[in-house]
């Protein structure tokens, strides 16, 4: 059972690499979206200042543009960055503990199937609830770039901070995965696209 347990771990790892990445692209977007609203307002009134001519095409751009800056708290970028605020220092806590239980079950102190059954079941639990509680509203269209780069952080991360010893080639040994976001073999992919609803009722039993 210490290779399912790891396989969730590394998948929850994954995710939060992948969330995180998402918050950082989706608080670029909204940056650019604000800098651009602003500028472009900011010419078009310099421009009707200095020329005076076409004031129906200079208020309308203004007006365009305000009405950007005004609405763009309403936009899903928005909505999914206050969503990624809470969400990622939940998973993060969560796999703080099962980092800290996978050192248990390295040194041996953890070792009962039974009690690692309950474990996985617990961190599947949590996992689920977390996800339902700030994600399952949230529309968040599939990335493969953002899947690929979250991909390359995982595999950092295992590759410095754990062992990539017997346990790493069990694993890639014995989980075969139908992974056609991420193309690798010793992860158990939870599905991450346009249905998030989805994502968080199969988060307990993973894919």
């Amino acid at each position: 059972m210490k290779y399912e347990f790891w396989n969730l771990y590394v998948n929850n790892k994954f995710n939060y690499f992948y969330h995180e990445r998402y918050r950082r692209r989706d608080e670029r977007a909204q940056l650019f979206l604000e800098v651009f609203a602003s500028v472009v307002s900011l010419l078009s009134i310099s421009a009707w200042v200095i020329f005076g001519d076409y004031d129906y095409i200079w208020s309308t751009v203004i007006l365009f543009m305000n009405i950007i800056l005004l609405l763009k708290d309403k936009f899903k970028t928005v909505e999914r960055i206050n969503a990624f605020k809470y969400y990622l220092p939940e998973l993060d806590n969560l796999l703080c503990e099962m980092a800290s239980d996978w050192r248990k079950i390295e040194a041996g102190d953890l070792s009962s199937d039974v009690k690692l059954i309950d474990l996985i079941r617990s961190y599947e639990m949590s996992n689920f609830e977390i996800s339902n509680k700030y994600l399952s509203h949230l529309y968040i269209p599939r990335s493969r770039r953002i899947a690929k780069l979250a991909d390359e952080d995982t595999d950092l991360y295992i590759s410095t901070l754990h062992k990539r010893g017997e346990i790493y080639e069990q694993v890639a040994k014995n989980i075969s995965v139908d992974d056609e976001l991420r193309g690798k073999k010793y992860i158990k992919e939870e599905k991450i696209g346009a249905d998030y609803s989805s994502v968080s009722a199969s988060a307990s039993r993973g894919e």
